[in-house]
């Protein structure tokens, strides 16, 4: 009898080892070797000007970066959402804004104005202060502009892989007032990994409080154990010394010296312009980040280093596998612990998606189809159902582009997902 029982042990632990990390790194969660150093190279505030599309574009096309993220609120977000729609194969999430830093080019939020007012300065736009926004930001507002900038982007024909936030304004670094339940509401509902990581280093260890490290870790740590997907390590430079070669080798010292797992290191890259030069005096630095990375000896080094450059993707569709895999096992029989309607994958969609949820007892279910109107457009499942895990593909071929519903329901309990339908 006590070997049946550690029998059972044994598989309902292996069953969950694809949902629990037990301390592996997300380089591990991928499939790496323990010693594998894997690097994301993503470039920020695309969609923010024009001198930061033109390298954006460029360095995306090339190969030298292998992610960017897109400012929506911003003058030139039209321009970088047409390049994404052309080019649906590359790695572009959002860049959550709630700053506009600069000084006389500024922004405002997509959400109406009179939705978000503690977001707003006297004028209508963004603080250029993430301070700011920690101080009088109310978190149903933050999530409301933050949600807003996701769907335009969604609206826009981009199919984000992942999320991130622009001068850090919703992390608390300052006081502790964070906004991450509007954040990690979204990175589940959109199926967006987030950039926190999950070890802090240098600058962060420098510029961060210890007791709010403290906190970041732990959060980060729970993140995971939830089953979202996070990097090992954030990554920037913040010494550029004099020149372009001064650059180049703060850049190469830094990618010699990455630690195991997956860093994503950050850049914001511009072409040199007279544009750029009127927007920030630290133009500079943003065209030595797009020569740097466009220059064949960084893409040299990375090669010679054995490092394995990936996109935000990879870690995309680790966490939706594992978001779905919230089963336990009984007598080596796969159970489901509750009714539970998955979010569907991909979404945003065209014009198939998959749409999954289990059942932890025999019910009579419905699964339907509604649109934004709430008008049903297609019964799905219509019987009794063993308990499982059901997955149905939906094909909306003949539906125009456009937000749908589908709903689970077994007697007085009924769940809502939201899909995306791009054409």
């Amino acid at each position: 009898m006590r070997k049946d029982i550690n029998l059972i042990v044994f598989v309902i632990i292996c069953a969950l080892i694809p949902q629990m990390s037990f301390g592996l790194s997300t380089a591990e969660m991928l499939g790496y070797d323990s010693d594998a150093r894997v690097l994301i190279i993503n470039a920020d505030d695309f969609g923010m000007c024009h001198a930061e599309n033109e390298a954006t574009m460029d360095l995306l096309q090339s190969g030298g970066i292998s992610s960017s993220t897109i400012m929506v609120p911003c003058g030139w977000f039209r321009e970088a959402a047409k390049f994404c729609v052309e080019n649906p194969t590359l790695d572009v999430g959002v860049h959550l804004t709630l700053t506009a830093e600069w000084g006389d080019y500024k922004w405002g939020g997509v959400a109406s104005s009179s939705a978000i007012p503690s977001l707003l300065t006297w004028e209508g736009f963004f603080p250029e202060s993430e301070l700011y926004v920690e101080l009088h930001g109310d978190a149903d507002e933050v999530k409301t502009e933050l949600t807003a900038q996701v769907e335009k982007a969604i609206t826009f024909g981009i199919t984000p892989t992942h999320i991130d936030n622009h001068m850090g304004s919703v992390y608390g670094l300052a006081f502790g007032k964070d906004f991450f339940d509007a954040i990690f509401n979204i990175s589940r509902e959109y199926n967006l990994p987030f950039r926190l990581p999950r070890k802090l280093s240098p600058p962060w260890t420098e510029a961060i409080p210890e007791a709010r490290q403290a906190e970041l870790i732990a959060l980060a740590d729970s993140m995971v154990n939830e089953g979202f997907v996070l990097p090992d390590y954030l990554k920037v430079i913040s010494d550029y010394g004099d020149s372009y070669e001064d650059a180049l080798n703060a850049y190469s010292n830094m990618i010699k010296n990455l630690e195991p797992g997956v860093t994503e290191l950050y850049i914001h890259a511009a072409v040199e312009s007279d544009e750029i030069k009127a927007i920030t005096s630290r133009w500079r630095n943003r065209d030595y980040d797009y020569r740097v990375f466009d220059s064949a000896e960084m893409r040299n080094l990375i090669e010679s280093e054995g490092i394995h450059l990936i996109g935000w993707a990879d870690l995309q569709q680790l966490q939706i596998e594992r978001m779905q895999n919230e089963t336990v096992i009984e007598s080596g029989v796969t159970v489901p612990t509750e009714m539970r309607l998955m979010q569907n994958y991909p979404n945003p969609f065209n014009p198939t998606t998959s749409i999954t949820y289990t059942l932890e007892k025999r019910r009579l279910v419905d699964v339907k189809v509604y649109n934004a109107l709430g008008k049903e457009v297609e019964p799905l499942i219509h019987g009794y159902q063993e308990p499982g895990q059901y997955q149905i593909q939906f094909s909306a071929k003949e539906l125009p582009s456009g937000v749908y519903f589908c709903t689970l329901k077994s007697g007085t309990e009924e769940q809502t997902i939201k899909m995306v339908l791009t054409k």
